[in-house]
């Protein structure tokens, strides 16, 4: 007796009675492709694009098999034990710490429900398939080799060389995610290839050509037309503007995809039958396979070692929501918050910015750098030296530099308790800082939480992002920070907009001490807590808050409070950044403006100046704060760009890692002037911005 009569012995007096098949098996499979989409895409964290895709050609298969119909011929056991799946199938927020809004959870929990109860009873479908005389079993090793290379190359390939490059800025390890993806790449190869040997020979062989093309589109993508996208994290990206692009890659996707087609059909010999799988779609899998396998082989061994290390220091979160009851010294750091949107959205809504009425406006700012891990640690430290290619070490010289020892010393000589929160420092190792600020903790294993599935989402999206043609990149942007954003410091510092503001309100210390507190923020950056729209009105429901709550502490009019920013818009030749100044007792009916020609490098001396804490000599140290700038000065200032705006094609800026210093005399628009028209002046290599 074969396995096949066999197994139709056992479960034939169980069957579902014969007359529900045609309405049934519709019934059954049309909420399964549905909800299938739904629980790809929700709770598997797969980018829509791809969820929709093998959606149909799940499709395709059940019907092209009739197992639709042969679902229906099932024990009604099959049928009891998908309604026991229920209880767990409508909790899948919890189950899967994904945050859902209440009409979310509903559409995942009935996704949830229909995906299990078609997929328990598609499943006896399928091995009834399997057991037929119609199955091809021999092709099964081929057909897993075809299917594994592209498998491999999305999950394992992609994720693994992603976090190779960028190692020493990630605070998790490869193996806490790399098992999982291996794990996914022979379940879905073996799932494939099983499902290949169902089909007649005919339909193998289409269906290795489209696997072996989908493969070559993805090694082109990612190896050859990504080169021109914007930096996941760094640069906003305006898909609008992308769509010619788009276009001609869509049709180089189409071109490179019937190539395996083009290949299996002409390496074949006159009047040879055609092969299941063609030797020339193994070949040109292996060779695929082979070149990653290599590259990623070189890539590990050469990787910068990890930075998830113990005894580093990282800023604490205890007191950032936290006001003196004495003075309070309070700087906020927009990120990216250009001065010309902000110019417009004071223009369109002047309303918001009322609660700024006693502040004064410097619009002759010039940013430093335009990068983050730079601009904040020199603003912090008022460094007089430029970056090297040893970031930390240029971190360590710094804040041992007589102007960063200065400036702390003289905070904390006046009883200044010393915060600084927010990410503004390369790998996250704060300590350079040492001595400096006040809220430093010891970074350990026992500090740090990974959320492995946020984890998993993050990097399966990075990995699409890579590999999707550019029309459908939009539909998988990645989070900015690669994974680390899966990980939960202890103590950790609120960092994104929203956030932010569901921690309001303050509270009064209890200590005597006066208060000298950085608060970096997101800012105006497009990513991580959506548009820049968004975080521009979260932005100014900051500023308004933040106001609001001192007023109400009855600790605003000694205050000195700094709106400022690290750098503009990235890329951008007039990307200057906010400068927003209240002083103590400041008074006005309006917001205030003043064409001094100022530097974020200003920073410190202008803090001790408003404080009265700057003495003899300290200016010949620090600079001068911006009192002591006239309007009409012309002084020289030098601001450090990432592109060349003369010469866009310059294999500097394409090279990324290198800074563009230019000299200026006047306001932006000189700036302008000589960044359109002339080469930098000055060229740093900086590897990580």
């Amino acid at each position: 007796m074969t396995l096949s009569n066999l197994f139709n012995k056992i479960i034939t007096p169980l069957q579902t009675p014969e007359r529900y098949e045609k309405i049934g098996s519709y019934c059954l499979v049309v909420p399964f492709l549905i909800s299938a989409v739904l629980y790809g895409y929700h709770i598997l964290c797969i980018p829509l694009p791809i969820a929709l895709i093998a959606t149909a050609a799940m499709g395709f298969g059940i019907f092209k098999w009739k197992l639709h119909r042969l679902a229906m011929h099932n024990p009604l056991i099959i049928h009891l034990l998908c309604l026991a799946l229920i209880n767990f199938s409508l909790r899948p927020a919890d189950y899967f710490n994904v945050p859902l809004t209440e009409t979310e959870i509903v559409l995942v929990g009935f996704a949830s429900f229909f995906f299990i109860i078609g997929a328990c009873e598609l499943f006896p479908a399928f091995l009834r398939r399997a057991l037929s005389d119609e199955t091809h079993p021999e092709h099964f090793w081929k057909c897993w080799l075809v299917s594994f290379v592209p498998c491999f190359t999305m999950f394992i390939f992609l994720s693994s060389e992603t976090y190779f490059t960028n190692r020493d800025e990630l605070q998790y390890t490869y193996w806490d995610f790399a098992p999982h993806f291996w794990f996914i790449t022979l379940i879905l190869s073996v799932a494939a290839a099983a499902m290949m040997c169902l089909m007649k020979e005919v339909w193998i062989r289409r269906t290795v050509c489209t696997i072996t093309g989908f493969l070559v589109c993805v090694y082109a993508q990612y190896m050859f037309m990504n080169n021109d996208l914007p930096l996941v994290g760094v640069d906003d990206i305006e898909w609008d503007s992308m769509t010619g692009k788009g276009i001609v890659n869509a049709v180089i996707w189409v071109a490179l995809f019937i190539l395996p087609f083009l290949l299996a059909r002409f390496t074949r010999k006159k009047n040879e039958k055609p092969e299941a799988v063609p030797k020339a779609i193994l070949l040109l899998s292996g060779a695929l396979g082979g070149i990653q396998l290599i590259s990623l082989v070189i890539v590990a061994v050469t990787a910068k070692p990890p930075s998830v290390n113990s005894g580093v220091l990282r800023l604490s979160s205890n007191e950032q929501f936290v006001l003196s009851s004495k003075k309070n010294v309070i700087t906020l750091i927009l990120d990216a918050a250009d001065q010309k949107l902000f110019e417009a959205a004071r223009a369109e809504h002047p309303e918001r910015f009322e609660c700024m009425r006693d502040f004064t406006y410097y619009p002759n700012i010039a940013m430093e750098y335009d990068s983050t891990f730079l601009s904040i640690p020199s603003m912090l430290t008022a460094a007089k030296t430029t970056p090297t290619e040893d970031i930390q070490g240029w971190y360590s010289a710094i804040c041992q530099d007589t102007p960063a020892q200065t400036f702390y010393k003289r905070l904390h000589d006046a009883n200044y308790t010393v915060h600084a929160y927010g990410k503004f420092t390369y790998q996250s190792n704060y300590s350079p800082f040492y001595g400096m600020l006040d809220n430093l903790i010891v970074y350990d294993p026992g500090t740090f939480f990974l959320n492995t599935d946020a984890l998993y989402a993050s990097l399966r999206k990075l990995s699409a992002y890579r590999a999707l043609p550019l029309l459908l990149k939009r539909f998988s942007e990645p989070p900015a920070e690669i994974g680390n954003e899966a990980i939960t410091v202890k103590d950790h510092c609120i960092h994104q907009n929203y956030q932010f503001l569901d921690k309001l309100p303050f509270s009064l210390s209890e200590s005597t001490n006066n208060y000298f507190t950085v608060q970096h923020l997101v800012g105006l950056h497009a990513f991580g807590s959506g548009t820049r729209e968004e975080n521009m009105d979260r932005c100014l429901k900051i500023i308004e808050e933040y106001i609001k709550q001192l007023k109400a502490f009855g600790v605003y009019d000694d205050a000195l409070i700094i709106i400022t920013a690290d750098h503009g818009s990235h890329n951008q030749p007039v990307n200057m950044p906010i400068w927003y100044i209240k002083k103590p007792h400041d008074k006005g009916d309006q917001i205030q403006v003043c064409n001094s020609p100022i530097s974020l490098s200003d920073y410190a001396a202008t803090v001790l100046d408003v404080m009265g804490l700057l003495q003899s000599g300290d200016t010949e140290i620090l600079g001068r704060p911006i009192s002591a700038i006239p309007e009409d000065e012309q002084r020289t200032r030098l601001v450090f760009q990432r592109k060349n705006f003369s010469d866009p094609d310059d294999e500097k800026c394409a090279t990324r890692g290198y800074l563009l210093g230019y000299y200026f005399t006047g306001d932006k628009d000189d700036l302008l002037k000589h960044e359109q028209n002339d080469p930098p002046d000055v060229i740093l290599h900086t590897p990580h911005l």
